[in-house]
């Protein structure tokens, strides 16, 4: 591979012919971001190693083989060493009323970029998922959900890889607080006259 996970391994093999035999194998990693030279085998008979890169960056390989005749020749690869792609997304509040919007903010690190998203949600006593908005490269979408109860929230990060990193979240949605909108028809009449009183309210929990 010349591309890998900073957690995962790679396998580097020397193949040597003509010179005098019997041949020895040196591997050597640069890193051309830190400037960071590892000795992966001094030369040995080994041809071949198998490496786990303790940090991301790019990697210079050096494979080195050495014949009888102390005769040298140098071989170098590139190695791309990426972090694990992480999913960073974020949702603008775990807490909304009814009749509110929350935001969701598709976010990742690591894997290859360009990333995409997708954001779902439901309500927590249901089974199927509903779409806000399906794999594009949008980073933020708003949702208003119907119904004063909790919902689950997933976002899903996609990288160039096809390697796909979910997020959840836990949204409560609760009732609007009850306002008591009521009316009277007028402040002041004759004497004689009648006034309306109308009840009206919003929020709380109907019916009222």
């Amino acid at each position: 591979k010349t591309t890998i996970n900073y957690d995962e391994s790679v396998t580097i093999t020397g193949v040597a012919e003509g010179g005098i035999a019997p041949y020895q194998y040196s591997f050597t990693a640069y890193n051309v971001l830190s400037y960071s030279t590892t000795t992966i085998q001094d030369y040995s008979s080994n041809s071949t190693v198998v490496w786990t890169p303790k940090d991301s960056g790019v990697y210079n390989i050096s494979l080195k083989i050495k014949d009888a005749d102390e005769t040298e020749i140098i071989k170098s690869v590139m190695l791309v060493v990426q972090l694990p792609l992480d999913n960073n997304s974020t949702i603008s509040s775990t807490t909304i009323t009814k009749g509110d919007s929350v935001t969701l903010t598709g976010k990742a690190t690591g894997g290859k970029a360009p990333y995409t998203y997708a954001y779902y949600y439901k309500k927590t006593s249901d089974k199927s998922w509903k779409t806000a908005k399906d794999w594009s490269n949008t980073t933020s979408v708003s949702i208003k959900p119907a119904y004063a109860t909790t919902y689950d929230v997933c976002i899903k990060v996609k990288d160039s890889n096809g390697t796909v990193a979910k997020k959840y979240f836990t949204l409560t949605v609760k009732e609007a607080p009850l306002s008591n909108n009521s009316t009277i028809s007028s402040t002041a009449i004759n004497k004689g006259d009648s006034v309306t009183l109308t009840g009206k309210a919003t929020g709380g929990k109907a019916p009222y």
